[in-house]
């Protein structure tokens, strides 16, 4: 998926994010209690609290673009006093996550709707941050933070995508993308390249032997860089 698809498609994702913070308002209890019905296996990680879901956090690119960013460790268990405990089904699924905070335990939950991945935990009865994740098959085509207020989609909101393209099967491109205003304008007029108010920066990535990606080069999108 290019960056330009996305914003493309940033509408639907705002409308589809509302529907999303409707259905699950208020339900932290119902959620906690489902959950725990269908939890089959547990883990445990430490570390990894800057990234959203931590070491499992779907991005696969934030702890390289980034020197001070790491996904943490999985431990065997609980006595080591994990950052994050784990929940998954039956079927190895993530069914979301507990996070531990100056003695607080965040609920963090991961729902499917219409074909996007929705990640969303509570904090004083609300939902507090709501996150976006588009595959296709195992590949990620964007992770993205949905900003909201009081149970709201804020249009006026700063959020940021990253937006993952890939060649040969392996990850090429990834375009971070963010906004200090409502782009949607800028879209609908198609003058994407011309809104000052939209920051995008492409970085370049190779696999190397052991399968471990390795940034290649970074551009700011009124660079000289080809078809960018």
């Amino acid at each position: 998926m290019t960056g330009n698809e996305f914003l493309m498609q940033l509408e639907t994702l705002y409308v589809n994010a509302q529907e999303v913070l409707t259905a699950f308002a208020a339900k932290q209890s119902e959620l906690v209690a489902d959950r725990t019905s269908r939890t089959a296996g547990v883990q445990y990680a430490r570390g990894g609290k800057i990234l959203h879901r931590g070491y499992f956090c779907p991005n696969p690119v934030m702890d390289v673009v980034n020197g001070n960013v790491n996904r943490g460790r999985l431990v065997r268990n609980s006595i080591k006093e994990p950052d994050f405990t784990y929940y998954f089904d039956d079927a190895g699924n993530l069914l979301g996550y507990d996070r531990y905070e100056y003695g607080e335990t965040v609920n963090g939950f991961i729902r499917n709707y219409k074909n996007v991945e929705w990640e969303f935990y509570y904090m004083y009865g609300e939902i507090s941050e709501l996150y976006a994740t588009k595959y296709c098959g195992k590949h990620v085509l964007y992770d993205a933070f949905v900003p909201s207020s009081s149970g709201v989609v804020s249009r006026d909101g700063i959020y940021k995508a990253w937006v993952f393209d890939y060649n040969d099967n392996k990850l090429h491109t990834a375009e971070y993308i963010t906004d200090t205003i409502d782009c949607n304008a800028y879209v609908k007029l198609e003058i994407l390249k011309s809104a000052a108010f939209i920051d995008r920066v492409l970085y370049e990535f190779e696999t190397n032997e052991k399968g471990k990606l390795i940034k290649t080069g970074r551009y700011q999108y009124d660079d000289t860089k080809e078809n960018y």
